[in-house]
């Protein structure tokens, strides 16, 4: 199941953690889980807490969720597919968008492009392998990784959300009205 599909309300919500003042900085999140009502995960390592860009939040995405009732983000979405899926109409129209409006042909750029775009971009923006792993959910392999907490610390996961851009994007002035 797709993580824009299955993303329910109270998977949003605002976290914290403590700057080299101990000084408390606030961070809207959202959490990839299997909690919630028809929440799936691949796997264990898909479980994880991701910082929101602070453009999204520009764009009214935080005004978006507090507007909608308890539920999914995206309560339009209806299950459809063998897997009876939440994102299989979702990925299908994109599809369709990318080749007839945006006039991409090359079939192997679909939805789930967006994930290695991210990942080629924060290589651009030198942030560590780790934490685009941890934003991600993708494992290294390296048995080292499995050392520590399960849960990977907010804070830099919060700066290297704050050091990610895309240059040359111009986003529109609000995109969740």
């Amino acid at each position: 199941m797709s993580l824009n599909s299955q993303l329910r309300t109270d998977d949003i919500y605002q976290d914290s953690y403590l700057d080299d003042d101990n000084e408390k900085i606030e961070v809207w999140t959202l959490i990839v889980t299997n909690e919630g009502e028809d929440q799936e995960l691949k796997n264990d390592g898909s479980r994880r807490v991701i910082p929101l860009h602070s453009e999204l939040i520009r764009l009214g995405f935080i005004k978006y969720v507090n507007g909608l009732k308890k539920g999914l983000v995206f309560p339009d979405l209806t299950k459809a597919g063998a897997y009876d899926s939440l994102s299989t109409n979702w990925s299908k129209w994109f599809g369709r968008y990318l080749r007839t409006v945006v006039l991409i042909k090359d079939e192997r750029m679909v939805f789930h492009s967006f994930r290695h775009c991210f990942k080629d971009y924060a290589r651009a923006a030198s942030i560590p392998s780790e934490i685009h792993n941890a934003l991600t959910g993708h494992s290294s392999g390296n048995v080292a990784d499995n050392y520590g907490s399960v849960k990977y610390p907010l804070r830099p996961l919060a700066e290297a959300m704050n050091k990610f851009k895309v240059t040359g994007l111009t986003l529109p002035f609000a995109a969740f009205s």
